[in-house]
């Protein structure tokens, strides 16, 4: 097979990023607010971008710096000076989606590499030619491609690198090509600032409504046609097409997420060579599980002694640890061929929640502080380790070899007494159940809750990456 993919992780800070790099990312992508189609969500700085960058470069990693948005003409000369900082600090490429911006790139930094960003929809191997001609060195696909597409593409331009998203939130438009929110709320999707209004709950119109309880043509085999929702598209006069609803409405244009952990080897043998994750506006415990659960699916494919049951088994596992995410339910998008009628859509507002993050290992402590004594400033937890998930991590625990040391654990959401938590480590995953609360005078509490950045808990665990994520599986 050919060279092992990229993995490419988003951050919209640089605590993320080094999360991204700590899971298993070979390469992160990000930038400043204004530019990078990501407003709210985005922390970085110049400062923090450079020093994301250097922490890349000195994990031999690297950095790709977004400027994909579509600028108006008063944003020009403002980028243009962006562009001057942001070489300078030594990224390894640009991600661009207007031509006049490559343009501007290629003059102001000649020497930083452009790729192409999935919102150019790149979906032909005449447009892929031309991008090579503009001096691109790789093309972001469009999401809409099936393989047999991407196959052809880099047939026809073989020197063309080829990335493509496998994972993530979809878009009902063409690769987030969108006027709804800018429609609905004035905020523009393509500055940056979409609301996501496809992910809204709608109240649907019956076909009394539509037509003045006129008769229409409707699918003879659609029951009770006066109660049914429908759409008219303005070139298809006459064909209805139905919209499910229920009590709580429809979600006609609310896309499933992306998953295609399943199929990256297909991906790789139709010429792609990295793979991304969408997602800069989540949580680090997002980055992480990502990155771990793609890395290991891309070793688990570059192993050509890897018997074929068993990496589809494998395979299979990492997809259902991608579903401790919060996540709209999985497809496989238009990759293996048109998107089934209907069922590309979610139909709730809210995601699917299996587990729920709740901690972070912060720090291990000292020696003189392990007494868990009054003089610590934060409630305290007595926990019990119990049965790690790694053959190797089992064996030392079973034999009492298994190295117990006390954390400071920083508090996202509630815990509490009698709670088996997991924390998740770049290798392994170690499960353990909480006993006992104590407060600072000594008096037995029931649960322990993220009421600021300051809410820490302690624990005697195995021992474990400083760093390392906690869940817990709900109920």
């Amino acid at each position: 097979m050919a060279n092992t993919p990229e993995l490419i992780l988003p951050a919209a800070d640089l605590n993320k990023t080094k999360y991204a790099f700590m899971y298993g990312a070979d390469t992160v992508y990000g930038g400043l607010p204004g530019f990078s189609l990501r407003k709210a969500e985005v922390n970085f700085t110049l400062k923090t971008l450079s020093e994301a960058i250097d922490y890349a470069h000195n994990l031999k990693n690297k950095f790709y710096i977004t400027l994909n948005i579509f600028p108006k003409n008063n944003q020009i000369d403002t980028l243009k000076k962006e562009i001057v900082k942001l070489a300078k600090l030594n990224p390894d490429a640009f991600i661009i989606s207007d031509p006049g911006l490559i343009q501007v790139a290629k003059k102001l930094a000649p020497k930083v590499r452009i790729h192409l960003s999935t919102q150019a929809n790149t979906l032909n191997y005449e447009s892929v030619k031309f991008w090579k001609s503009q001096g691109v060195k790789r093309i972001v696909l469009a999401r809409e491609l099936t393989l047999k597409e991407i196959a052809e593409i880099k047939k026809k331009v073989p020197a063309m690198e080829l990335e493509c998203f496998v994972h993530g939130a979809m878009c009902i438009s063409y690769s987030g090509r969108c006027l709804m929110s800018s429609f609905m709320t004035g905020r523009e999707s393509n500055q940056g600032l979409c609301t996501q209004p496809c992910r809204w709950q709608y109240r649907a119109v019956n076909s009394k409504q539509i037509t003045d309880n006129k008769k229409i043509r409707v699918n003879p085999s659609i029951e009770n046609p006066c109660q049914s929702a429908f759409l008219e598209e303005k070139q298809r006069p006459g064909e209805y097409f139905p919209i499910e609803e229920d009590v709580n409405g429809t979600y006609i244009m609310n896309s499933k997420d992306l998953c295609l952990i399943e199929h990256l080897e297909e991906l790789q043998k139709a010429g792609v060579s990295a793979f991304k994750v969408e997602g800069r506006n989540k949580s680090e415990y997002y980055v992480s599980i990502a990155a771990k659960s793609y890395r290991q699916a891309i070793e688990t494919i570059s192993n050509s002694q890897y018997p074929i049951s068993k990496k589809k088994n494998d395979l299979k596992k990492l997809k259902e640890e991608l579903e401790t995410l919060n996540y709209r339910d999985y497809t496989t998008g238009f990759i293996f061929g048109k998107a089934k009628l209907m069922g590309e859509t979610y139909n709730d507002r809210a995601p699917i929640r299996k587990y729920e993050f709740v901690g972070v290992v912060e720090s291990q402590l000292t020696a003189s502080s392990k007494q868990l004594t009054g003089d610590i400033p934060f409630p305290v937890i007595l926990a019990t380790a119990r049965r790690p998930e790694s053959e190797q991590s089992q064996k030392k625990y079973d034999s009492g070899q298994a190295r117990m040391t006390q954390y400071r654990i920083q508090v996202r959401n509630k815990i509490k007494k009698n709670d088996t938590l997991e924390i998740i480590t770049p290798t392994e995953t170690v499960k353990f159940k909480i006993k006992d609360f104590y407060n600072l005078r000594k008096e037995k509490i029931a649960e322990a809750s993220h009421g600021n950045k300051n809410s820490y808990i302690f624990a005697e665990l195995p021992k474990v990456p400083i760093g390392s994520l906690i869940r817990k599986k709900l109920k």
